[in-house]
């Protein structure tokens, strides 16, 4: 899997560049999400996709370890992966 290179900006609209392995992305009812592992704050991110400023994809790749898979974002927030693959 690439890495993403983002520019983001906060909701206070201060910019800032992120290099993340991307995981999932997520509608949460009123946003779009992209659901990442961020280089630059080693944790699970949340980036609303209306405010990425840019993004680009790079040819270095990523690969996931315990606790940084999506499954364990998911955990972490309360989510059993299991029971939400067999539709529980």
């Amino acid at each position: 899997m690439h890495k993403l290179a983002l520019v983001y900006s906060d909701a206070q609209g201060r910019s800032s560049d992120r290099t993340v392995w991307p995981l999932g992305s997520f509608f949460w009812g009123a946003v779009w999400t992209l659901v990442a592992w961020c280089e630059k704050r080693q944790a699970f991110r949340s980036f609303r996709l209306d405010r990425i400023q840019s993004m680009t994809g790079l040819t270095e790749t990523f690969k996931l370890s315990d606790g940084q898979r999506l499954m364990d974002y998911l955990r972490q927030h309360g989510v059993d992966p299991q029971a939400l693959a067999e539709g529980r």
